[in-house]
């Protein structure tokens, strides 16, 4: 139990940072100004229109093969120097113990990639208001952009595949793509910091996990490679569903997921104890 809230209170002194770190004003900024871009044409037809569109637009942000890359990448902006070294960090672990530190590194990479995926969920809907729909339909407009061609008449960048309008209700699909965003971001975060660790290099760790990124852009939901693309598991549109083996499905990516965390932090708290702070 002591162990439990030594890691949380380190974890909260990290998340108290944020009110200081201008980085995080940056990244909002930033994923509106995205978000903004890519949905322009769609947000003037809602408001000139006067029609209603659902809320779950964040399963679509992350479906087009470049788009999904703008999004992922501001968080490199956080995770770049993980683990977060600074004064403040050193103090943390002369008063608990490398173990429990790293830990607290762990978890706090963890809740900023739910919080990272919370906010682009938010931003998705904000230049929506007053015309949103948070019923479990989805509605005319969405139902149009993924059965028809008008997504590109309007000049919105974001993809609307019909798959997910076909097997998912809005709830579902807000669902899935909380946990699959955030897991996998979270996954990128770990690996990052694994990497910095391991090589002593700070920045090192970000150029790995970009590899990821580049991978994922070039199979682009290509069949069986997707079972080693852990960036295509944020797709809904690539989780199998009664698709054969050619696609993992959603319960196969937990699974998969679950035990790369396992080996991740394994490695990670293994290389932490003689990791040079």
């Amino acid at each position: 139990m002591h162990n439990i809230r030594s890691i949380w209170w380190m974890t909260r002194t990290n998340i108290s940072k944020w009110s200081r770190d201008l980085r995080i004003i940056l990244i909002v900024i930033l994923l509106a100004t995205l978000i903004h871009m890519h949905l322009s044409g769609l947000i003037n037809f809602v408001h000139s229109e006067n029609e209603m569109i659902n809320f779950a637009l964040l399963p679509f942000l992350t479906e087009s093969r470049y788009g999904k890359i703008l999004f992922i990448l501001p968080i490199f902006i956080l995770f770049a120097d993980a683990p977060f070294i600074d004064n403040n960090q050193i103090f943390l672990i002369m008063r608990s113990n490398r173990k429990n530190w790293i830990l607290s590194q762990a978890l706090y990479i963890f809740i900023t990639s739910l919080c990272y995926v919370l906010c682009l969920a938010v931003l998705s809907c904000i230049f929506f208001v007053p015309r949103l729909d948070f019923t479990n339909e989805w509605g005319s407009v969405l139902h149009t952009l993924a059965k028809t061609d008008i997504r590109f008449q309007l000049n919105v960048l974001v993809n609307f595949p019909r798959k997910i309008i076909d097997y998912f209700s809005p709830y579902q699909a807000m669902f899935f793509s909380l946990i699959l965003q955030t897991l996998v971001i979270n996954l990128l975060g770990l690996i990052i910091m694994l990497i910095n660790i391991w090589s002593s290099h700070r920045y090192l760790g970000m150029f790995f996990a970009a590899t990821l990124l580049m991978f994922d852009a070039l199979i682009y939901s290509s069949g069986i490679l997707t079972w080693v693309s852990p960036i295509t598991w944020m797709q809904l549109s690539s989780i199998n569903i009664n698709e054969g083996l050619s696609q993992p499905n959603f319960y196969q990516i937990l699974l998969i997921l679950m035990l790369l965390f396992c080996g991740l932090l394994y490695l990670i708290i293994r290389r932490a104890r003689w990791y040079e702070v």
